[in-house]
């Protein structure tokens, strides 16, 4: 039997955990965390399988199993920072100050989530915040598979929120853009409580829309009422933030120790020699060497030929040394045997990428998306001059590829569209006389039924697929040519009947262009437009997605879904300051 606690019980339950007494009450599990009160039905619970396997397939497959840092995650140490967060119902129970020790005894994340279903995960940059949040997204995912109880767990970073955006409305959003959910689908299934929001980056929110994002995350915890909802954060940006988050629990990662980096360092053997000095007599090094992605970085960068680069370099500021250590890292990750041969330049893979980690940081985006390019990329008033004559508009780019085209619901509607036709036709016979009435009463009734089929034949559903880069780009040209095709044929037959079908084709063309470039083709046009100006303008290279690929192989960016990202936000503002 598994317990869903009340925060009252908590105490009581969790001393009988650590007291191994739940087993002899028949109870396998006590969490505060609890279950779906009312699981989703057989059909929605397909769709939510098919979130859960994206969020699988780009975070728990695609970044965690992959880390570059796994080796340096020595079981990070966590402990409470109560103070950090202000519970809900804090002034309704007080909890005993013993339970933040009995956490410590069993610092697993899935366990401190069950505690408190509400949560803070804070710490320094590269100290295994995100990591920390992907090992929880991972059991959940487990849970989730084998039990409709369980809710699906899905990551979205905080950078992108704006003022005044409703958190729930932005999720909403976020989860339509980064994971293919139609907006409306995603919209009830916050409200239905069917998937748990961890939230990453609240200090990549710009610094001064921190606190209006924090105001966000606590109206939305007041109106919605979620059961679980994780956020990360930065130690210091939060400890600035003049209000505190209405969560549950708070936990601050804890950095590695000497002994813990030492160990670490002398597995690396003799190819880690010079590195290990370093650190031993460079206290700038040996703090830096805390975090397991810098000392997973540091100990990269310092295994080729020029491994004792950052021994002899000198530098007495933490930046001037993390800028010395993102240096030899890219030189190594060029460098480093096995590497394919690369199909760009190495001064123009660079100069790419310094313009992309600029605009990422610029609209503060800690994902790139191929299909997320907007014209307000374009730097120069020539270049989006150049764009606005090509496409018409500098309009925002919209996607169409949450659509799905129904033939058996259009046929169904348009057998019942066609009902309205005879009705059209005797009000048409009553106008007129008998003979036009007989001619166009079945025209009528197609007519009726192909319009109403053609409408109403399109439902929101989340596609089963893989994620691909550009796939929004190539969804939308889906979605735009099956409108396309339908919106011809209806109107070509209407209008060619009684007029002539070469007429009716014309007709018929101008029509179905129309109707596909508003449900995608627009937003194909501009894409490309788009990519070309900054091609022609040497911002990106011609073959974009092979540049991003070739990225991802020389572990500057790693592939996310059908996304990329920095492998660190701290190499992102390496290359975003040599612009």
């Amino acid at each position: 039997m598994r317990l869903e606690l009340k925060p009252e019980d908590a105490d009581k339950i969790y001393a009988a955990t650590q007291n191994g007494q739940l087993a002899a009450l028949g109870i396998s599990e006590a969490r505060l965390y609890p279950a779906i009160a009312v699981p989703p039905d057989e059909e929605q619970r397909s769709q939510l399988l098919i979130l859960l396997d994206r969020v699988n397939e780009t975070w728990v497959e695609g970044v965690l199993r992959n880390s570059i840092y796994n080796e340096a995650l020595i079981s990070l140490g966590k402990r409470p920072i109560d103070e950090a967060v202000e519970p809900p119902w804090k002034h309704v129970v007080e909890l005993s100050s013993q339970r933040s020790q009995r956490l410590l005894q069993d610092p697993n994340i899935t366990t401190i989530f069950n505690t408190t279903g509400l949560l803070l995960i804070l710490g320094e940059p590269g100290s295994g915040k995100t990591t920390t949040l992907l090992e929880l997204a991972a059991n959940l995912i487990t849970r989730a598979k084998s039990d409709a109880k369980e809710r699906v767990p899905f990551v979205l970073n905080l950078s992108s929120w704006r003022k005044k955006q409703p958190l729930a409305e932005w999720i909403a959003v976020e989860l339509s853009e980064k994971y293919r959910v139609p907006v409306k689908i995603a919209r009830s299934w916050l409200q239905n409580d069917y998937i748990v929001p961890l939230l990453d980056g609240l200090d990549e929110v710009p610094t001064v829309l921190q606190p209006d994002c924090v105001a966000g995350i606590n109206d939305f915890i007041d109106e919605s009422v979620p059961s679980g909802l994780v956020v990360c954060c930065r130690l210091m940006e939060y400890q600035w933030l003049p209000k505190r988050l209405k969560l549950n629990g708070a936990i601050c990662l804890e950095s590695l120790s000497s002994e813990e980096v030492s160990k670490y360092l002398a597995r690396g053997g003799s190819k880690l020699d010079a590195l290990r000095e370093a650190v031993d007599t460079d206290p700038v090094l040996q703090e830096l060497a805390q975090t397991p992605r810098m000392l997973s970085i540091m100990s990269l960068a310092c295994q080729g030929a020029d491994g004792d680069e950052l021994a002899i370099q000198k530098g007495n500021s933490t930046e001037e040394r993390r800028k010395q250590i993102f240096g030899l890292y890219v030189e190594q990750m060029f460098q480093r045997k096995g590497t394919i041969s690369l199909v760009f330049q190495k001064k123009k893979i660079i100069g790419w990428l310094s313009w992309l980690a600029g605009k990422m940081r610029e609209h503060s985006q800690s994902v790139f998306l191929v299909e997320g390019l907007q014209p307000s990329w374009l730097g120069t008033r020539a270049s989006r001059g150049a764009y606005g004559l090509g496409t018409g508009s500098l309009n925002h780019i919209t996607l169409v590829e949450t659509v799905s085209w129904k033939w058996n619901r259009f046929w169904k509607l348009a057998i019942l569209g066609s009902i309205v036709g005879p009705i059209v036709g005797l009000i048409y016979v009553l106008n007129n006389d008998l003979i036009d009435g007989l001619t166009y009463g079945p025209i009528f009734a197609l007519i009726g039924g192909l319009v109403i089929g053609l409408v109403f034949g399109f439902t929101d559903r989340v596609k089963v697929g893989k994620a691909s880069p550009n796939q929004g780009i190539k969804l939308s040209r889906q979605n735009s040519l099956a409108p396309f095709l339908i919106t011809w044929l209806a109107a070509g037959l209407i209008y060619g009947l009684p007029n002539g079908l070469s007429d009716g084709l014309i007709v018929g063309v101008s029509f179905g262009l129309i109707v596909g470039l508003n449900r995608g083709g627009s937003a194909v046009i501009k894409h490309y437009a788009l990519r070309l100006i900054l091609w022609l303008n040497g911002y990106t290279p011609f073959k974009f997605v092979k540049f991003l690929d070739q990225c991802a192989r020389l572990i500057l960016l790693k592939k996310v879904g059908g996304g990329y990202i920095f492998i660190h936000r701290m190499l992102l503002e390496y290359f975003a300051d040599m612009g």
